[in-house]
């Protein structure tokens, strides 16, 4: 596998960082029988409404691309920090480039650019019963900080925090 470059997304990248998403997270919401009328906030039915949304109230998106590859492969979200909290948004590796160390890359680059921005703490929220990501936040650093229910949700949600 090539080496995998990590670049700021813009505007143009709309449509290409929903796809992404969907397509990387359709597997969850397939596993958790999620649909669009049960969940329809979970990032498997995000629309380009939604990211451009996003992008407007200040979410940088990063993008990791392979060059010798096929392009695209993962994104990342990083909603500017409140009161010191910078929030992950929409963590997606495409299932195909899974286990290659592309959504640790993004991860490590999400966090890098959160310290820039002044962050202190990473939030990141998920699925409770998905307990494989779970851990997979803990071996980088993440804790459970704390388990809500939210009315127009199936599931419960945790989250977790890392410091910066």
């Amino acid at each position: 596998m090539s080496e995998v470059r990590i670049r700021e997304a813009g505007v143009a990248d709309v449509d290409l960082i929903t796809e992404l998403v969907a397509a990387s997270f359709k597997d969850v919401a397939e596993r958790f029988e999620l649909t669009e009328a049960t969940a329809p906030s979970h990032p498997a039915f995000v629309t380009a409404a939604a990211i451009t949304r996003a992008m407007d109230r200040g979410t940088l998106f990063l993008v990791a691309e392979n060059p010798g590859e096929r392009g695209a492969c993962g994104c990342v979200g990083i909603r500017l920090p409140r009161q010191g909290i910078c929030a992950m948004e929409k963590l997606a590796v495409l299932p195909q480039w899974r286990q290659h160390g592309i959504g640790s890359r993004l991860l490590e680059e999400m966090i890098a650019r959160a310290a820039a921005l002044g962050a202190t703490q990473i939030e990141a929220a998920l699925i409770a019963g998905h307990g494989a990501l779970k851990q997979w936040y803990q071996t980088r650093g993440f804790g459970h900080q704390r388990t809500e229910r939210f009315e127009h949700l199936p599931f419960l949600v945790d989250f977790l925090y890392r410091n910066v």
